[in-house]
């Protein structure tokens, strides 16, 4: 089965999900459920990206620091700074993510207020 048969199913899904998302707040439905529904969309980008992204940037990582296919330790495949380079990484990126949404809902608060 070539691939573009494996991928289309997955993006005929994801397109019809984010067509309901986009069009849910026309429904009439409750602010508590589309606040629920905008947490499990956050749960899934964060899902994954922890789950997905990070084990393949790390295997990117690892390849382009080691050409040689001898057999390595655990302490030549994953060196100190190439850990530090990821947590750091992951750290700033989740702290940006936090002051960006802390930013917004200041800004919305503010603007309820005036």
């Amino acid at each position: 089965m070539s691939d573009i048969v494996k991928i289309l199913p997955i993006l005929g899904g994801i397109t019809a999900v984010t067509f309901i998302s986009g069009y849910a707040p026309n429904l009439g439905l409750s602010k508590k459920f589309l606040n629920l529904v905008a947490v499990f969309g956050g749960g899934v980008l964060i899902g994954a990206a922890l789950l997905v992204v990070m084990p393949e940037a790390c295997k990117v990582m690892v390849e382009n620091n080691y050409e040689t296919h001898k057999p390595m330790t655990k302490e030549e495949i994953f060196p100190e700074h190439l850990i530090l380079t990821i947590g750091i990484s992951v750290m700033c990126g989740f702290y940006t993510m936090l002051l960006i949404d802390e930013f917004v809902g200041l800004l919305h608060t503010r603007g309820e207020t005036t």
